[in-house]
């Protein structure tokens, strides 16, 4: 599922989708057609899902789950503002390169995502 956003030069603002399956929360592509670092992945999940459940984010191709900025981030419990640089899990990382021809993608990793709201702002720096 693509999503789309508000795109201003080094952010993009994206609103999270109730949706299972890879990139079934958020999945846009590089705004920019070039090499960029991640800096900041926040997500504001405004309003949690209905039951337990759990999100993954990270750069990938579009096609898979991953986890590479945030891992198991529980949206189920309650309302909740985390970033990769705050609550980046096992396998998140504070930055993350994000190449020309890939995505940025958050998933559902466990539970149910059914409800959840809110939106996702991605920060970076163009690289050479």
């Amino acid at each position: 599922m693509s999503t789309q956003g508000h795109f201003s030069d080094g952010q993009y603002r994206i609103p999270l989708s109730a949706a299972a399956g890879a990139g079934g929360v958020v999945k846009v592509a590089n705004p920019e057609g070039r090499r960029l670092r991640v800096t900041l992945c926040l997500v504001d999940a405004s309003t949690k899902a209905a039951a337990a459940a759990t999100i993954n984010a990270g750069i990938g191709d579009g096609t898979a789950d991953v986890d590479n900025l945030i891992d198991g981030l529980d949206v189920g419990t309650a309302a909740i503002v985390a970033s990769n640089v705050t609550n980046p899990g096992t396998n998140g990382k504070a930055e993350q390169t994000w190449g020309p021809n890939q995505f940025l993608v958050i998933s559902q990793a466990s539970g149910n995502v059914a409800g959840l709201a809110g939106e996702v702002v991605v920060e970076w720096t163009v690289m050479a």
